[in-house]
């Protein structure tokens, strides 16, 4: 199962938060922290990152149906807004094709619908060192 940080009101909307590669739930912490008091939030870890580190393999369709999963349990309604960066933004889209049912509205962000030349040099801990240096926006 995967690591879920779940905060605000149950009973409102739901916002699902899925990261990019090498990040985790903690990268949305800024965005939970504005939203909690409107929304019902999930910000999973996905598998192979964070708390879900001994969820293996990592595969996109694998992903989108543990979303999926997660808005049919845990979602108001069995419902969500997804909001997804890079490799969590191909999970939405994924998810927009395999179960649209279950998205009320989506974001998405830096989806590569092809691999980039050269991607495969940059390790885990190049991505991780990137999103910890990014600072929130005020």
């Amino acid at each position: 199962m995967l690591y879920i940080e779940e905060t605000g009101n149950p009973v409102a909307p739901t916002i699902v938060f899925l990261h990019g590669g090498g990040g985790g739930g903690w990268m949305w912490r800024p965005q939970v922290e504005t939203l909690k008091g409107e929304y019902h939030l999930l910000a999973p870890d996905l598998p192979e990152h964070g708390r879900s580190a001994d969820i293996k393999p990592f595969a996109i369709a694998d992903a989108a149906l543990r979303v999926a999963d997660l808005i049919r349990t845990r979602a108001h309604d069995g419902k969500a807004h997804v909001v997804g960066l890079s490799e969590g933004a191909q999970i939405v889209v994924a998810l927009l094709a395999s179960a649209p049912e279950l998205v009320d509205r989506a974001v998405v962000s830096s989806a590569l619908v092809q691999k980039m030349p050269g991607i495969n040099r940059f390790g885990a801990g190049f991505w991780a060192a990137m999103y910890r240096s990014v600072e929130p926006l005020n």
